[in-house]
């Protein structure tokens, strides 16, 4: 098995992910926790996080050592993510309408991404920019649906050589 949708689960430990080495794609959508410490270092390429009530904490992040793909989204709990260790094959990262989200830390430790998109977060953009980036991002949206904001950030993002996600 190499993709595994997990829909509405709340008590359900997930320990059992470990057992499955050919995992790829892991989707946990809907339900409640608070976080996803119980999956251990792995070989998931793609991990989706998408309403899950109550999830805050991201922290343990860097054991999905294989990710290409990341996207969360309707986290409103969550507050930072942050890579504490490099992920050498991450390329592409999405979060959206996460409203609680201030920090996103640690962009240095992603060398392969190319592109990131930043949908209605609670980070401040002249804050984000400020930070190392690594050289390999070339797509980079950035939004708070506030549009006259978000036409000046376009234009910033333009002027520092960035494209639109394509």
């Amino acid at each position: 098995m190499n993709y595994l949708a997990l829909h509405s689960i709340s008590k359900l430990p997930l320990h059992f992910i470990n057992r499955l080495k050919k995992l790829k794609q892991l989707r946990i959508l809907l339900g409640g926790r608070e976080h996803i410490q119980e999956i251990e270092e792995n070989e998931i390429d793609h991990l989706e996080i998408c309403r899950v009530r109550g999830l805050h904490d991201l922290s343990q992040i860097t054991k999905f050592r294989a990710l290409t793909s990341l996207v969360i989204e309707d986290q409103v709990k969550l507050q930072e993510i942050g890579f504490d260790r490099e992920l050498e094959a991450l390329e592409e990262i999405t979060i959206s309408n996460c409203k609680g989200l201030a920090r996103l830390s640690g962009m240095e430790q992603l060398p392969s991404l190319r592109k990131l998109r930043i949908f209605k977060t609670a980070i401040d953009f002249d804050s984000f920019i400020q930070q190392k980036l690594p050289n390999a991002l070339s797509e980079l949206e950035f939004a708070t649906s506030k549009s006259k904001i978000d036409q000046e950030i376009q234009a910033s993002l333009y002027n520092l050589g960035f494209q639109k996600w394509t």
